[in-house]
């Protein structure tokens, strides 16, 4: 204690000198909530943020996107059918993101960076900024041991995935804390990888894009009939098959819809001969990834939110931050039941059909289609919930990590 200090009545606020910080990872910025929200909070208090990341197509390279500098150094693929497509890309975002970091660090130090994994490696491209005291925030959105065997081996024995959980528990070292996505996933790095108390849980909480807007009743009678929306990335896990399966059970019963997928991945091609195999092409749309604000513009005509994770490994255990931006906005969400999800939700809060089952799964969504009271009551209950569970509430959570790390006072 300073022994100039003369009690706590004259004790002056301590100014809060603003942080430089940068995210980043292999994602694209404008479509990634997660990282949208971090590194907002930290410029809306007066950190200084810049992003270094992957670019969509036409994208500008450099670019100021809500007061944030954003750098794009490189391009992705979304064809990603071998393991060397995947992998050398990643490896090239790591040499390349490796040397953009450290130049940015020697002109004007990083007091931390937040890393956004998988693959869980890009981390050791801040090895030279920690041993200069930067601190380090690994944030793991998907456990890249779980999504790459569900991805591209038969099962945890093989020797990429050893490696792979090899590489996590080297990289949750080099971290001065980690973020898991979702509470089963800080269970599973704990026994694993990181010790209890240099990891927090915190879930894809759904930001002011989302919470600031509402669904539009009359959106019920779009010209196509109502809108059943999916907006996400196009992999297996996400299980887009079962929902056209099920769009083509109702079709064949004259249920009006449009079930519109708007995003991109692996399974993209498939989905579309799919939809043209069955018929579907004036009721099925598979569209492009776009920018978040745009997706929820588009959430505010939907009747009816779709999430049709497969409760098989990595699926079973992610958690999508979809049912809540739905829920923000005001759409009743049809979810399949999945560990993740049954963890977080009850039937009161979303319409769960069984995962995997195209059957169930038209059953339950006719059932939200047609009845209006059930889709209200989805509704309220699920507006309050996110009263109670949105970034604003809970972003102290974060900016308290940061903090802490950085022994930065709090804002005054």
């Amino acid at each position: 204690m300073n022994e100039n200090h003369h009690g706590p009545d004259n004790k002056k606020p301590e100014r809060r000198r603003p942080l430089r910080a940068c995210m980043f990872g292999y994602f694209t910025y404008e479509n990634d909530a997660r990282v949208l929200r971090y590194a907002e909070a930290l410029a809306e208090r007066g950190d200084a943020v810049e992003v270094i990341c992957i670019g969509r197509p036409g994208a500008e390279k450099n670019e100021i996107v809500r007061g944030v500098p954003v750098y794009r150094i490189q391009g992705r693929s979304f064809h990603e059918h071998s393991e060397s497509s995947f992998v050398g890309p990643l490896v090239w975002f790591l040499i390349h993101g490796a040397m953009v970091l450290t130049l940015k660090h020697l002109r004007r130090r990083f007091d931390a960076v937040h890393v956004h994994v998988p693959p869980d490696f890009h981390v050791f491209a801040l090895l030279l900024l920690r041993l200069t005291g930067t601190k380090i925030v690994l944030d793991i959105h998907d456990l890249s041991p779980e999504l790459f065997a569900d991805k591209f081996t038969n099962g945890h024995a093989s020797i990429q995935v050893r490696l792979l959980k090899v590489l996590e528990r080297a990289a949750c070292g080099v971290a001065h804390h980690v973020i898991a996505a979702n509470d089963l996933w800080r269970t599973t790095l704990v026994s694993r990888s990181v010790p209890d108390d240099r990891c927090t849980a915190l879930i894809n909480y759904p930001g002011p894009i989302f919470t600031g807007r509402k669904a539009v009743p009359s959106a019920e009678k779009g010209p196509r009939g109502p809108l059943v929306l999916y907006p996400g990335s196009l992999g297996t896990h996400q299980g887009l098959s079962v929902g056209v399966k099920a769009v083509k059970i109702l079709a064949d019963r004259q249920v009006p819809l449009h079930f519109a997928i708007y995003g991109r991945g692996a399974e993209e091609e498939s989905l579309r001969s799919l939809v043209s195999e069955l018929k579907l092409e004036n009721t099925v749309s598979i569209k492009g990834m776009l920018p978040l604000e745009q997706i929820a513009e588009i959430m505010t005509t939907t009747t009816v939110g779709i999430v049709t994770k497969l409760d098989e490994g990595f699926g079973g255990q992610a958690f999508s931050t979809k049912i809540l931006e739905f829920m923000a906005i005001g759409v009743p969400v049809l979810v399949s039941s999945t560990p993740v999800d049954r963890y977080y939700f009850d039937d009161s809060l979303v319409e769960f059909f069984k995962s995997g089952d195209s059957d169930d799964c038209a059953k339950h969504l006719q059932r939200l289609l047609e009845d209006s009271e059930l889709r209200a009551a989805r509704i309220a209950r699920g507006l309050e919930f996110v009263r109670k569970n949105n970034w604003d509430v809970k972003k102290k959570i974060y900016l308290d990590i940061v903090d802490r790390l950085t022994g930065a006072p709090h804002a005054v």
